[in-house]
């Protein structure tokens, strides 16, 4: 479900006019090319993916130099999502 999220995130931007790469981050091997960029992860008991909580880590000084947008998917059930999410809503580090 991420992945495919991603991949229309991606297709939107293109359709815009703008450059986009849908890649895993097993594939980043350096964002010094990047305007910005956009994160996402699928979340399991209320935790981001491991990968993607190392990359934010590893890299916190290049994304901070540009524009970043996360995004998370996940069942989340019936019902109201804040509710549903007991009040998270950023990742842990």
């Amino acid at each position: 479900m991420t992945a495919e999220i991603a991949v229309k995130i991606g297709d939107t931007l293109r359709q815009s006019g703008l450059q986009a790469d849908v890649m895993p981050v097993k594939n980043v091997s350096g964002m010094a090319t990047y305007k910005a960029v956009v994160l996402g992860s699928a979340v399991y008991i209320a935790m981001w993916r491991k990968e993607i909580v190392k990359f934010l880590q590893e890299n916190e000084g290049m994304l901070s130099e540009r524009p970043l947008w996360i995004f998370s998917s996940g069942p989340l059930g019936e019902g109201d999502p804040l509710e549903l999410l007991h009040g998270w809503l950023f990742p842990e580090a």
